[in-house]
């Protein structure tokens, strides 16, 4: 989470306004709507039968949240959801669209994209496919992580990772200082801020049912973020809900000192602070 739309102390913007709109219309214009099934389809074109650790390009909601990281600040801030959502998209082109069938030169003359904005975002790629992911260290040429904690095929299974757990409840733990080119679920305001671990969610393989729905077995099955969305590996980390202190947060004379927040964190964001 290092993009513009990471406002911690940015003030001046007032009350988000109300939006009416019917209980019956899902959409406010109909391109909307349009636009959420072509993202399904190309969700479903570039992820389907991708397994866990192996390298091939797919694409998900990680890497659409890291999408709209690369956008030019002015841009994110102007768009609405729907047009942050579209961005996105011209994102994924730029990153898979020789998979698709497209070229830059081709986005560009369409006005799918900007060359600005295929260099930019090319440029935070680039940099990102060279940087350490926590937990998973430097990549390789190839910009391919290795992972014996976390990588399945070399754990076992989603489920071995899960059955080892480094923290337990009652965990004093401090989460560690990054920053990143990719994306990352690790907000910046708890980076190197202590906590206690509360719950842990235990890991498994995702299943779904005959209508390609995912069936919840009350464990996270998830891939970790920071991999992910990098669209190469599908990782698996164990994932923890930890207590902050208000004022551990955001300063002892700037929140009441009721103030308890608790925030979801993936395992290689943490380090032990036993005695």
């Amino acid at each position: 989470m290092e993009g513009p739309h990471f406002l911690q102390g940015w003030e001046g913007y007032d009350k988000i306004p109300h939006k009416d709109q019917p209980d019956n219309q899902a959409w406010l214009e109909e391109w909307e709507g349009v636009l959420t099934s072509f993202s399904a389809v190309l969700v479903t074109k570039l992820d389907n039968g991708v397994k866990p650790g192996q390298a091939q390009p797919f694409w998900g909601l990680d890497a659409a949240r890291w999408g709209r990281e690369t956008m030019n600040p002015r841009d994110y801030m102007n768009n609405s959801y729907y047009g942050l959502w579209l961005e996105t998209l011209c994102s994924l082109f730029t990153m898979y669209g020789k998979e698709l069938g497209l070229s830059s030169s081709e986005l560009s003359a369409r006005k799918i994209t900007s060359t600005a904005a295929y260099s930019r975002a090319q440029a935070i790629r680039e940099k990102a496919y060279k940087q350490a992911v926590p937990g998973c260290g430097i990549p390789d040429q190839n910009g391919l992580y290795q992972s014996s904690e976390y990588d399945p095929g070399k754990a076992g299974s989603i489920e071995a990772i899960g059955s080892k757990p480094k923290f337990k409840v009652g965990d004093k733990i401090q989460c560690i200082n990054q920053f990143a080119a990719g994306h990352t679920r690790e907000y910046p305001y708890f980076r190197n801020k202590v906590g206690t671990v509360v719950a842990y969610y235990g890991l498994a393989q995702e299943r779904r049912n005959k209508k390609g729905q995912i069936q919840f077995q009350g464990k996270y099955y998830a891939p970790y973020p920071d991999v992910a969305s990098r669209g190469r590996q599908k990782f698996y980390t164990p994932l923890y809900n930890v207590r902050f202190e208000g004022q551990q947060i955001w300063g002892r004379d700037n929140v009441d000192p009721r103030t308890i927040i608790y925030a979801d964190l993936f395992e290689p964001y943490m380090r032990s602070l036993k005695p």
